[in-house]
């Protein structure tokens, strides 16, 4: 099984898509999204050379039948020069208890780095030969057979996403450059993932033009009050930027904060402080970038 070096893509796979349709009493479907998981271990790695990983990748091209007995594993892994002659005696003495151990012992490797994929993921397996071992009268003549079992045991524990969040989560693991297009250099995957950043349009797109808000001279309502005042904020959050700079984060307000209840709005605040995150990762740290940003909103929402 595929393992990850890397919290930050073990969270990128549990943020994938997943759901599936039950049937209710009114034999109509109801759609329900998965919750994604990511398991935790600490542990220590073990070599393509340790005897229990020599024995573990060589038992799925091991035909055990009805017939295969402990016996006659050991001496078919010392046939195929898996295991060498003093290896084998290991396996055999005290009652076959090494081998019995092996055939029920989960391992970790890390991978070789081989490929470019396996290096941006960071990839790392867990072996398990899962084989049951049937004592009928003595431990040699024991009959094996394959079986299956359920890994997450081998883990120390686990963190649950929550399918609503996976959304926010990936866009956040992608400011950190975890995406689709650094784990998966394959050239389909580059582009599905340009795919996905680019908001389709249909029909002809109009020129852009700078909103400018139109008051009537009868009303009584003062705007320039009841408005934030972005020019200031941004002076006293931003000294030293650039003015080509500030022009851009407050035509990026500006538009947010043109809707109706904007501040009530969760949804318009959160994509706010992502895009200002963004256009600030370009002149400050990523953590200097978010406290920025963090604070133009606060103070916007004052």
């Amino acid at each position: 099984m595929d393992v990850t070096l890397n919290p930050l893509v073990a969270l990128f796979f549990a943020t994938e898509y997943s759901c599936e349709y039950t049937k209710n009493k009114n034999n109509q479907y109801t759609h329900q999204e998965h919750d994604g998981v990511v398991f935790y271990r600490h542990t220590n790695s073990c070599s393509l050379q340790d005897l229990q990983i020599k024995i573990a990748l060589a038992v799925p091209f091991v035909e055990f039948g009805k017939s295969m007995s402990l016996e006659q594993f050991c001496k078919h892994m010392e046939e195929q020069d898996i295991v060498s002659q003093s290896e084998y005696k290991r396996l055999v003495e005290n009652d076959y208890s090494e081998i019995i151990k092996i055939l029920q012992l989960n391992s970790f490797i890390v991978s070789a780095n081989s490929n470019v994929r396996l290096i941006q993921q960071r990839g790392a397996f867990l072996v398990s030969p899962v084989i049951n071992i049937n004592q009928i009268s003595e431990i040699k003549t024991s009959m094996l057979s394959k079986a299956k079992m359920n890994l997450a045991k081998e883990f120390e524990g686990r963190f649950v996403v929550p399918a609503k969040h996976k959304d926010d989560i990936r866009e956040e693991l992608d400011f950190f450059n975890v995406n689709e297009a650094t784990l998966f250099p394959e050239l389909e995957h580059q582009m599905r993932y340009i795919q996905g950043r680019i908001k389709s349009s249909v029909g002809t797109v109009d020129e852009y033009r700078q909103y400018e808000r139109r008051i009537n001279a009868n009303t009584s309502v003062d705007f320039e009050k009841a408005a934030p005042d972005v020019n200031g904020i941004l002076a006293a959050v931003l000294p030293t930027a650039k003015a080509e700079d500030m022009k851009l984060l407050e035509t990026e307000i500006n538009m947010a904060i043109s809707v109706i209840d904007w501040h009530r709005k969760n949804s318009v605040i959160s994509g706010l402080r992502r895009t200002l995150t963004k256009m600030l990762s370009d002149t400050f740290s990523a953590v200097d970038a978010k406290s920025k940003s963090n604070q133009i909103i606060d103070d916007l929402l004052a």
